[in-house]
């Protein structure tokens, strides 16, 4: 079974198929080193081997996608679990229920990108703005398109997007130039609002959509929830479904992690659930059909259905089959009302 060392590492025995070997399964010993952001494995214990001995082979942790359950996949295979990367499925054998579970939920937790939370009390600080300086500045700087205005660059897949952000406290442009004026620089008045903005997806996708800005909260649930639950979570708003879901780029054709909200207006996908701006939005009239997709087994994914537009074909993986087909349901629900339907998950 999975335990810890003394280094914190989650490592343990468990059998991994090779393809190359009609699909048998050897035994193992894997360790998810979080430090170098891999997911190794050895024939043996490292203790019990050679000094020096490096490891058979490893898969980076930022390339996972997920870690599931993989007993419909492999029926014949007791206690079978795949990890899915861009390149290839692995899947892994482990010994017992209780196993499986505390390595999916690991392997979950390793891959996961975690954004730090700022502590209110270390940015308490006041701050002094130069209220004159900076408007002298801005209004003598003959690069800036729009006085005032301050932007946000952020670097996404190779790719620079640069926003415009404009300061939620309006007061200070009501002071006298030259003054200096105490702010302080709490959390909230860190909130910014966006202007009118369109942002692009990690892959640079063509099209464009007037964006709406929202609050979600900081966690979902991957399944989505109830009409009454997901109201709750997203006060103001007729969302009909909403969790993560891995989906293909544009031009890169690079898997990513996103989070996909639907509602009565169409969908619309983010990089994470606390983001305000969607990476992308598709309207329900730009929508043709949501199906099952004919191109899992030749791109390894399960669980994989499209989304055809009039400007190209989302592909997008769901974590089950029954969260595809709700999914799959739903979408064709809000293009079609009385005609929606999709293919019941096979059990």
């Amino acid at each position: 079974m999975p335990y810890m060392d003394r280094q914190g590492r989650t490592c343990g025995f468990m059998d991994l198929e090779d393809p190359e070997q009609n699909g048998r399964f050897f035994r193992r010993y894997f360790l998810i080193d979080q430090e170098k952001g891999q997911l190794l494995w050895y024939m043996d214990n490292p203790s019990n081997l050679p000094d020096g001995t490096s490891h058979v082979d490893a898969i980076q942790l930022s390339q996972i996608s997920n870690a599931r359950d993989a007993t419909k996949q492999r029926p014949k295979v007791p206690f079978c679990f795949v990890v899915s990367v861009p390149s290839r499925s692995y899947y892994f054998r482990a010994d017992n229920q209780q196993d499986m579970e505390e390595w999916v939920l690991s392997l979950n937790k390793a891959c996961r990108v975690t954004v730090p939370v700022t502590d209110a009390s270390k940015v308490s600080t006041p701050l002094k703005l130069d209220i004159g300086k900076a408007n002298s500045q801005a209004n003598s700087s003959p690069k800036s398109p729009v006085r005032g205005i301050s932007y946000t660059t952020e670097i996404v897949g190779g790719v620079v997007h640069r926003k415009p952000v404009e300061s939620s406290d309006k007061r200070v442009s009501q002071q006298p130039l030259g003054q200096q004026q105490t702010l302080p620089t709490t959390v909230h008045q860190a909130q910014l609002s966006l202007t009118q903005t369109v942002h692009s997806d990690t892959d640079s996708e063509d099209e464009s959509a007037s964006l709406r800005a929202r609050s979600w909260p900081r966690s979902v649930s991957p399944s989505g929830g109830s009409e009454k639950s997901l109201s709750r979570i997203f006060p103001g708003r007729n969302v009909i479904k909403a969790g993560w879901c891995v989906k293909q780029g544009a031009l890169r054709k690079s898997w990513k992690r996103r989070f996909f909200i639907l509602d009565d207006e169409g969908l619309a996908y983010y990089k994470s659930s606390t983001d305000k701006l969607p990476l992308k939005t598709i309207s329900k009239k730009d929508i043709t059909v949501s199906r099952m997709s004919d191109s899992g087994q030749a791109l390894q994914r399960d669980n994989l259905f499209e989304i055809v537009s009039l400007s190209r074909t989302f592909f997008v993986q769901a974590y089950s089959p029954d969260d595809m087909a709700e999914w799959i349901n739903s979408i064709n629900e809000v293009k079609n009302p009385k005609r929606a339907s999709a293919p019941q998950a096979s059990r």
